[in-house]
């Protein structure tokens, strides 16, 4: 699990990578600090994070699962106006 956090405009939140090993699926969470409004998505890349496709966002504290296998991925989150992500997770099995 690759996390994150930030503190930002008066807020302090949690950013997560969740993995789930059996079924090689991911998505991103607020762990912490989540409030309505929030925004989670995740960024899905072939080549290591150099190009992405953004999976989102969606205005919840958990963005949708997706396949991980063999892709490079990482969690994302909106709050007070602005953007962070996790560092990028490649699952290779």
């Amino acid at each position: 699990m690759k996390t994150r956090t930030v503190t930002h405009g008066g807020r302090t939140v949690k950013i997560a990578l969740v993995n789930q090993r059996l079924s090689d699926h991911s998505f991103a969470a607020i762990r912490s600090g989540y409030r309505s409004g929030d925004q989670t998505w995740v960024d899905r890349s072939t080549d290591g994070g150099k190009n992405w496709t953004q999976c989102g966002p969606f205005n919840k504290q958990f963005s949708n699962d997706l396949n991980n296998l063999h892709y490079s991925m990482r969690a994302c989150a909106r709050f007070n106006g602005a953007s962070f992500c996790t560092g990028w997770y490649y699952d290779n099995d």
